[in-house]
């Protein structure tokens, strides 16, 4: 009896290229890597300019990020990271996730601004403060290009010490 259950699993594998389990649908990778999907990311800053309460010249960051599928085929249960860097830190902080996002081909979903993922920098600060957005940063989704996933941007523009 297993051995004629394991033979039918084996067949239908063959004859449509999927195997249900109960964790869900095993998809077969296609064998042309032009017909993956390809993610990318575009990020940008948000900035208001103001005047602290000790009189210091300082700006408001707010991230404004889009992940857009290339590729021609859907982009399916990937996870958008967020991480911050905050002045006079060296290290970057993860700031949200949002999980569960799907992407078919040539379409793109943008996130931003919201006053929760704001950071602040001011004139006299060291070191720039910043976001970075990764998409499917658990590398669930297999792509064409698995380089272009990651944006940064950092503020000041101009060099600091």
């Amino acid at each position: 009896m297993k051995r004629t259950n394991v033979l039918m699993a084996i067949m239908l594998f063959f004859a449509f290229g999927t195997i249900t389990s109960h964790a869900g649908t095993v998809q077969k990778p296609p064998k042309d890597v032009a017909m993956l999907p390809d993610l990318t990311v575009k990020l940008k800053l948000k900035t208001k300019k103001h005047t602290n309460s000790k009189g210091v010249i300082c700006y408001s960051l707010q991230p404004i990020y889009t992940v857009t599928n290339n590729g021609m085929l859907s982009a399916k249960n990937f996870r958008v990271k967020l991480e911050w860097k905050w002045p006079k830190k060296t290290n970057w902080e993860a700031c949200s996730f949002l999980p569960n996002n799907s992407l078919g081909p040539g379409k793109s979903r943008t996130w931003g601004p919201t006053a929760v993922e704001e950071i602040h920098w001011c004139v006299g600060d060291t070191g720039k403060a910043g976001f970075r957005v990764t998409a499917d940063d658990q590398n669930k989704v297999a792509e064409k290009k698995e380089n272009n996933n990651t944006a940064t941007k950092l503020f000041p523009t101009w060099s600091v010490k």
